[in-house]
């Protein structure tokens, strides 16, 4: 859990240095990617990639 949330605190720095007012994100297979760290990771390394 504390990875989960850790997780989750990164992607919202990471949205809000972007000045983002939201995120949408989906999978391809329907799982539930809020409750997954790699996932949520992933999306945060995927805005950084943008980003730069």
């Amino acid at each position: 859990m504390a990875d989960l949330e850790a997780a989750w605190a990164e992607l919202r720095r990471v949205v809000q240095d972007t000045g983002a007012t939201s995120v949408s994100a989906c999978t391809r297979d329907g799982s539930n990617w809020e409750t997954n760290p790699a996932a949520v990771r992933a999306i945060t390394d995927a805005i950084r990639s943008v980003q730069s």
